[in-house]
């Protein structure tokens, strides 16, 4: 069951503009999640998701400027938009000036926009796998919104629904909504909860969507697990990216004292990130380990650890770089 992404965020009232911008966001190969509040556009202005955030003036100025505000602070692309040459021409002269159009001028502008993160490097294919809901959240959420701010195309792959840790719809309800807020496709297999380890087919399976993917980089569970559907998750990674060139494990609450990372990501803005994912698993917040106390404190264990702040914490499996 993939989930498609969605990169463009419009705040716009007016249905006459948005019906203009629809159509042309249609015709340059994006997707469109509209907002109508204000105070729900400007909360999402933040998410990593967006390849660019347009707001339309005629839907307020203020407003507008509240949610191109806050996503220029984020370092996200954004565009105002007007059908009124009086509105464009006054912000044009603001702190808006260099995100300022007119709806006429839309499909040029929108052709010359670079996408997020062009011209920093090549965007790069992301793969991350996690036997339940929740478990790419945990293990590496942080360093998947850094993936998604860098404009690179991310992948989330569950191979169960969660069952046996509550309700199967809303579990999968919730794993949606943090591929959405990560801008990222979502792939849930129909493994068992708790049977991992003895589903044969899952190796194909998941060996034909990894190689459908062709990722550069994958993070999966780590083998220093003690939790039996995560270590099964390990094997299956470990086969299915065999052919991936950068391969990271990653930490789970219920890692052994084996586990023994030696490649760190600092992650600063985006540790709010990785706190927003793992809350967006409501069902699961009756457990310990997701509390934003515990999510943060083992940020602050990795980050001491290398003299930083909040860090996620990998083993490598596999590093091929072709540089020095």
């Amino acid at each position: 069951m993939p989930v498609a992404r969605t990169d463009t965020l419009l705040f716009s009232k007016d249905v006459g503009q948005r019906v203009i911008i629809e159509e042309a966001i249609a015709r340059h190969d994006r997707s469109l999640h509209l907002e109508t509040d204000v105070g729900n556009a400007e909360d999402k202005a933040t998410w990593p998701a967006w390849q660019l955030v347009m707001a339309g003036l005629d839907s307020g100025v203020d407003n507008a400027r509240r949610v191109l505000t806050r996503a220029r602070q984020r370092g996200l692309p954004t565009l105002a938009v007007s059908s009124s040459p009086a509105l464009v021409a006054h912000f044009q002269e603001g702190d808006l000036a260099q995100s300022t159009v007119h709806t006429r001028d839309l499909d040029r502008v929108l052709t010359e926009l670079p996408r997020k993160g062009a011209g920093h490097r090549a965007p790069r294919r992301v793969v991350a796998i996690g036997a339940h809901p929740d478990d790419v959240e945990l293990g590496c959420g942080g360093v998947l919104a850094r993936h998604a701010m860098a404009g690179d195309e991310v992948t989330l792959v569950c191979l169960t629904d969660g069952g046996k840790g509550g309700s199967s719809s809303r579990r999968i309800d919730e794993a949606q909504r943090a591929a959405w807020y990560l801008g990222a496709h979502l792939h849930m297999l129909d493994a068992r909860d708790g049977q991992l380890a003895q589903d044969r087919h899952m190796y194909s399976r998941l060996q034909d969507l990894v190689c459908g993917i062709q990722p550069d980089v994958a993070y999966i569970h780590s083998l220093n697990d003690m939790h039996p559907d995560h270590v099964a998750a390990h094997q299956l990674s470990l086969v299915a990216t065999r052919y991936v060139p950068t391969v990271f494990a990653y930490a789970a609450p219920s890692m052994s004292t084996a586990f023994s990372p030696s490649h760190f990501v600092v992650l600063g803005e985006s540790a709010e990130d990785k706190l927003r994912l793992v809350g967006m698993h409501v069902s699961q917040r009756d457990k310990a380990y997701m509390s934003d106390h515990q999510v943060r404190a083992t940020l602050l264990r990795w980050g001491a650890q290398v003299r930083f702040e909040e860090a996620e914490a990998f083993e490598v499996v596999r590093q091929v770089v072709q540089t020095v």
